[in-house]
Formats: structure tokens, C-alpha cells, sequence
């Protein structure tokens, strides 16, 4: 009888993640987000959807910390209104973030323990994540130290000024970035420290790291991942749980 082994099982350094859901986002039913409840708390099947990819990244493999980051006036009395979606298999802190993503983006890290190496960012206004993906861009960026989410873009790009086209964008190679996206904390750090205050923000985090002249993997993304950005990307998902 042949003697098989079980083919090895990657283990992953541990992490803590970064859940932003402090953005304004009211902007849904094709114009603002019909109402004044923001993005991440409008209600899902009964839950909040910032709950969706915060308990998705509680359950992985590894994690020390959650953090989720808020606007101030969603601050007080938090835990007491969504407790039963903070009780999760690891440890959940409510910090407040600031008046660009980058700010808030700051807050979370400022959490993340001395002894976590790795930190994965993610956009609350993205509930459709899954388990593979992050444990993918955990396994590429505990190789390169950074790792992003891309799936490359289908539609025909066109340049356009003052109302005009100017020219076709070649397709080749471009890809829309999405979240988690992870990083070795230190990188992270160094990449946010350095980046000038007085300019316009980042985009992302990807983009403070590059600038560092710091590799980042590109790792193939979930289209079930998207960005809830309309009304019709809410119906959308909403809909998983109709069938």
C-alpha cells in the first residue's frame, strides 16, 4: 500500500483587520444614496452590512484583531446597537476615523499590535467577500509584503475632455483594484508616514506603497467583491439572499 501524504497546508502569518466604514457614502438610488444612513449601515437581510466582510475576516485563519473604523457621530453607544454582529471568534474594536479614507485608513493601523505582522484593509461598502480571496492576497503578501485584489476591466476605455473623446484607451494590462488589500503593517506605515500632507490623498494603500518603489502582487480578485455604489448594486446583493 502506497504511503500518501497530505499535501502541505500553507500556514499564513497572523493579521489584523482593518474594516473601513467611517465614509459619508450616501449615494445610492443612481444619485445620493437615497436617505441619511450611510452605506455601511444600511440594512441587509436583516443586518448591517458592514457586518458582512467584518465577520468574514473574524473567521479567518490567524487573526488577532478586528478593527472597525467609524465616522464620529456613529461613535457612541456602538457596541450597544449592533453588539449580536460583534460577537465574532476574535477580538472587535469600534475606533473613529477621519474626514478622508486615508485618515480613517490611519486610525485602523494605529491599532494593529506591535507583534501582528500583516494588516488587511477593507472597504465596509464591500460585503461580498470571501474567505479564498483573502487567504490568497495573505499568502502574496507574506511573499512580495503587499498584495491587491484586480480583475481586469472589460469595457472599452475612452479619454474624454471638455466633452470630447480624445482617444481610445488601450485595455492591455489595466485592471480596477478592489479590497482587501494586504500588507506587512511596517510597509504600511512607512508608506502612509511618507506620503505628503499638503497633496491629494491616496486612492488606496497600494498606491502610498508604490510610490516607496515597493513591489505589490496582483492577485486575480472575486467579482463577488464588488462596491456597493448604487441602489442597483444593493439590489444586487441583496439578491443572494432571495434564491
Amino acid at each position: 500500500m502506497r504511503n500518501e501524504r497530505s499535501p502541505a497546508v500553507e500556514v499564513l502569518p497572523p493579521f489584523t483587520a482593518v474594516v473601513v466604514a467611517a465614509g459619508a457614502g450616501v449615494r445610492l438610488a443612481g444619485t445620493p444614496l437615497g436617505g441619511a444612513v450611510p452605506k455601511p449601515f444600511r440594512d441587509v437581510a436583516g443586518r448591517p452590512l458592514f457586518s458582512y466582510s467584518l465577520e468574514i475576516l473574524a473567521r479567518q485563519e490567524g487573526i488577532r484583531l478586528a478593527v472597525l473604523v467609524v465616522a464620529r457621530d456613529r461613535r457612541d453607544g456602538f457596541e450597544a446597537r449592533w453588539d449580536r454582529f460583534l460577537r465574532l471568534p476574535c477580538p472587535v474594536r469600534i475606533v473613529v476615523g477621519g474626514a478622508r479614507r486615508v485618515d480613517s485608513v490611519r486610525a485602523g493601523l494605529a491599532e494593529v499590535p506591535a507583534d501582528v505582522p500583516y494588516v488587511a484593509v477593507h472597504d465596509a461598502a464591500r460585503p461580498g467577500l470571501g474567505g479564498d480571496l483573502v487567504a490568497r492576497l495573505r499568502s502574496a503578501a507574506a511573499r512580495d509584503g503587499a498584495a491587491v485584489p484586480v480583475l481586469p476591466v472589460a469595457d472599452t476605455l475612452k479619454e474624454v475632455r471638455s466633452g470630447r473623446v480624445v482617444r481610445t484607451v488601450p485595455r492591455e494590462g489595466i485592471h480596477s483594484v478592489g479590497t482587501p488589500q494586504v500588507f506587512a503593517a511596517g510597509l504600511l506605515r512607512e508608506a502612509l508616514d511618507a506620503w505628503p500632507t499638503d497633496g491629494v490623498a491616496p486612492t488606496d494603500c497600494a498606491q502610498a506603497v508604490e510610490r516607496l518603489g515597493r513591489p505589490v502582487a496582483a492577485v486575480e480578485g472575486d467579482p463577488a467583491a464588488f462596491k456597493i455604489t448604487l441602489e442597483e448594486d444593493l439590489r444586487r446583493f441583496s439578491g443572494r439572499f432571495l434564491k
